[in-house]
């Protein structure tokens, strides 16, 4: 008997789509699939370094089911494969050197950039306001967020409006123009964070690529605030089934966010 907490049939194509891709991964971490059912170039395990969930299983098992007659012996050398072009060690070592020097020019500048906004000290230990940033850094703009909660004063809001500005971070797609003055104002308050970000990255010479850019989206704005409020799902969602799995998705990563924050609140407050 196999039991599961998920089961999911993705075909690859859409796995590798933004939406596939994050609803996917976000799973995965959380230990929510067991069992996926997909294509056959990735259940083999080509495209996917282990068939068990990275950092999760130390193994796990694939079962292919296929109308050909399979040719157990081909299969079995796929798990032997080598390059038939031999890798120049020396091409690859200057490549490493090449990434490894980007990666901590890049380092040592955000680094100021922390600094100049009081995520780090000058011991270079975090601040309360680092910590927050770091514990819902799987959040892409966790440092306008915890620049929100310190400096902002988002905490202090009403819980309708911490949970409808939560969602601005963790909504992951907009179908919609049209945003109430609420989500407008909020929306605001989030590019002039990142504005007042990129003028000091600026000032540290980041290339454009480099600069913080995140994107948010308002359309759950109100329908978090009408259901924090007391309105039922079926009161709040439009008449679609995917809609409403969106909006409990979205629910369920505002409820991830508030319990992140905590944890780094009393992080901080067992600091010596």
């Amino acid at each position: 008997m196999l039991t599961c907490n998920k089961v999911l049939d993705i075909p690859q194509r859409e796995i590798v789509a933004e939406q596939g891709q994050y609803y996917f991964e976000e799973d995965q971490d959380d230990k929510n699939i067991k069992v996926l059912f997909t294509t056959e170039t990735l259940a083999v395990g080509l495209n996917s370094p282990v068939a068990g969930r990275r950092r999760i299983d130390k193994k796990g098992y694939v079962i292919i089911m296929t109308n050909a007659k399979l040719n157990v012996a081909a299969l079995k050398n796929k798990l032997t494969l080598k390059s038939s072009v031999p890798m120049n060690s020396n091409s690859f070592k200057d490549y490493q050197k090449k990434s490894f020097y980007a990666n901590t020019a890049i380092f040592k500048k955000r680094k100021e950039v922390f600094k100049e906004l009081n995520f780090i000290n000058e011991n270079n230990e975090l601040t309360k306001k680092g910590m927050i940033a770091a514990n819902i850094s799987y959040v892409e703009g966790s440092m306008i967020l915890a620049e929100l909660i310190e400096s902002n004063n988002l905490l202090n809001k009403r819980i309708d409006a911490i949970a409808a500005t939560f969602s601005l971070f963790v909504c992951s797609k907009s179908t919609s123009k049209e945003k109430s003055q609420e989500a407008s104002k909020s929306i605001s308050a989030v590019w002039k964070i990142q504005r007042k970000i990129n003028e000091i990255e600026k000032k540290i010479d980041f290339s454009k690529k480099e600069m913080l850019e995140v994107k948010i989206y308002g359309e759950m704005y109100e329908k978090v605030q009408d259901l924090v409020n007391g309105k039922t799902i079926f009161d709040t969602i439009e008449s679609s089934e995917i809609y409403a799995l969106i909006l409990l998705k979205v629910i369920k990563d505002i409820k991830k966010l508030f319990e992140e924050i905590i944890k780094s609140w009393i992080k901080d407050t067992k600091r010596p």
